[in-house]
């Protein structure tokens, strides 16, 4: 006798997108078994007796025959418990138990509860998403997500299994977008820093509007960490353009370290004794590192100088290339890493080089500890902010409220400027001319061509930062006098 066959359609997420699931589903007369085939994980492969539970609460016979169930394409792992509704409609099917008609292009989502119930957590919100309907697509999903800001599209919303004994309606949904979190209350309303705090503070707010790479260096209690975890309230809200490429060009983000509603920009500061593949990425299957989950924020390395010589290393491409390509024998991935690497750290092992208190570190210990910063990575280091302690009293007031609007505002001007024509290909485009004149000027020689290259960068968003479309010379001064204040550092590395 010929076997009963059904063929239903679900969606899987993987890291290029939500790809789809076809649910083979085939019933013939022999023992009572359940197969599940095509690369199911050992969690979906406890699903044959929730299905079997959840038919029999909503008063459908469950076939006591042979069962199997193909999952193509079967080189996909699938280990997530959405297929769950898929494989029961698909047995309902086959057993000519269905009484009820969907459209031909159908994809069904859901998981399934013993008593019949159709399930879906906002997990299921990224399989909608990342995957682009047409107009004649119809999806069926649990009710619970009726009232969840979903893409424009078809749909069906299922309460329990018991519904398909009644007829079901189609609900269009209008077009909207991924949607945006409110953003959070403010982490401190004011606070009184000294001078120097101030213009660290000043210096800060301008890397992280063009996400130039900085390293904070002075004594401990000089307020390194302070000032970042201030700067991390401050920072712009995302824009559209952002949105798009970060969570819907870039499914890692999403799969490994961040729901799909965007709050927030991000600000990761793990702990030194990280590995190396922690902050790059890596492993099996291959997972994004704290540099790709900072994506768009500001990726804190605090007490940079007790990170592993390899790990400071590893970072020296993507700081660079803005992304990272990790290729593993299993295969290969290119994940983001567009984000303001920003470090803290003493100046000496003891902390007290530089400040009215002993420092019991010999020269030679000295350049041993800050030499874990290489050469090449410093050269990637864009600005270097000094904070020694000195007897300044911190009476200077700084409101969060006005700190942020003026980086919201120096931000909006300067994306307003990029998406002009002219600035397309190079948002930070500088004559040549004017910079040759400008180091003959100052005799500036000794920079690298990378430095020239930041020292432009850094003139381009002073100049925003200042709301000018053009560069002026006092700009170019200032980015000077900033990204040469470090320059003593390099007589130690």
């Amino acid at each position: 006798m010929f076997p009963q066959l059904a063929e239903v359609t679900s969606l899987h997420l993987e890291k290029r997108g939500a790809s789809p699931i076809q649910v083979e589903i085939g019933i013939k007369k022999g023992l009572p078994l359940f197969h599940l085939l095509g690369n199911a994980s050992q969690s979906m492969k406890e699903s044959r007796d929730r299905i079997r539970m959840a038919m029999e609460a909503s008063g459908f016979s469950f076939p006591m025959d042979t069962i199997v169930v193909n999952l193509t394409p079967s080189h996909l792992a699938k280990k997530c418990a959405f297929l769950d509704l898929a494989i029961a409609i698909g047995i309902l099917k086959a057993t000519g138990q269905a009484k009820f008609s969907f459209p031909e292009n159908t994809i069904i989502l859901g998981s399934l509860s013993l008593n019949g119930n159709v399930l879906g957590e906002r997990d299921l919100l990224p399989l909608l998403w990342f995957r682009n309907f047409s107009e004649t697509d119809t999806v069926i999903l649990p009710g619970s997500l009726r009232g969840e800001i979903i893409p424009q599209g078809n749909y069906i919303f299922l309460e329990s299994l018991s519904d398909l004994s009644f007829p079901s309606t189609v609900e269009k949904t209008a077009k909207c977008e991924i949607p945006l979190i409110g953003e959070p209350e403010e982490s401190w309303s004011s606070a009184f820093l000294s001078d120097s705090q101030s213009a660290a503070l000043y210096q800060l707010c301008i890397a992280a509007l063009g996400r130039h790479h900085t390293l904070l260096i002075g004594n401990p209690g000089e307020g390194k960490t302070m000032l970042a975890k201030m700067l991390s309230s401050l920072l712009p809200s995302w824009t559209k353009e952002e949105v798009e490429s970060t969570f819907k060009g870039s499914l890692s983000t999403v799969l490994y370290g961040r729901a799909l509603e965007v709050g927030k920009r991000p600000f990761r500061s793990p702990h030194h004794t990280c590995t190396e593949q922690s902050l790059v990425g890596g492993g099996t299957p291959i997972q994004p590192g704290e540099i790709s989950l900072a994506q768009g924020g500001i990726l804190f390395l605090d007490e940079l100088g007790e990170f592993k010589e390899k790990s400071i290393e590893s970072l020296r491409e993507p700081m660079e290339e803005k992304r990272i390509h990790i290729t593993r024998v299993n295969g290969k991935e290119i994940l983001p890493a567009d984000c303001m690497i920003l470090g803290a750290m003493n100046p000496c092992p003891c902390g007290n080089y530089g400040s009215k208190k002993l420092c019991n570190c010999s020269h030679q210990r000295i350049r041993s500890y800050l030499r874990k910063l290489s050469g090449p990575f410093l050269d990637r280091i864009c600005l270097v902010i000094s904070l020694f302690s000195n007897d300044e009293k911190r009476k200077v007031q700084i409101k969060e409220k006005d700190m942020k609007q003026k980086l919201e505002d120096s931000f909006q001007f300067r994306q307003e400027r990029m998406a002009s024509e002219s600035w397309k290909r190079k948002p930070n485009l500088i004559k040549e001319d004017l910079l040759e004149e400008y180091c003959k000027k100052y005799k500036i020689n000794n920079f690298s061509f990378r430095k020239r290259r930041d020292w432009m960068s850094l003139s381009r968003t002073v100049a925003d930062w200042n709301l000018s479309s053009e560069i002026e010379g006092k700009h170019f001064l200032e980015a000077f006098e900033m990204i040469s204040s470090g320059s003593w550092l390099q007589e130690f590395c």
